[in-house]
């Protein structure tokens, strides 16, 4: 690969971006402060390249797909098991709760 630089982000909405060029491709890393203020003293992070999506990406820095979507199952699920529970036990006593 080839570091082409960085561009720091404009506001604190947004995430600083760092240039690769991987395989004669373009890439834009947007990364947070503590990866950039690393690559600005002279430590740079190890890539890694995914081929089935085509995605580089720091280390520690890529989430599978499985495990957000395990995540947002979870959060639907729970609230939605959670609300059938209480709602059923609505209607009991409070001894029997």
């Amino acid at each position: 690969y080839t570091y082409n630089g960085f561009k720091e982000k404009s506001n604190y909405k947004s995430s600083n971006t760092i240039l690769i060029t991987y395989k004669s491709k373009q890439y834009a890393l947007h990364t947070g402060d503590r990866i950039l203020d690393k690559i600005k003293s002279g430590y740079f992070p190890k890539l890694y390249y995914s081929s089935k999506t085509d995605y580089l990406f720091f280390e520690g820095d890529y989430l599978p797909v499985g495990y957000a979507k395990a995540a947002l199952l979870f959060t639907i699920i729970f609230p939605f098991i959670g609300t059938l529970i209480w709602r059923k036990e609505l209607n009991n006593d409070i001894r029997t709760m």
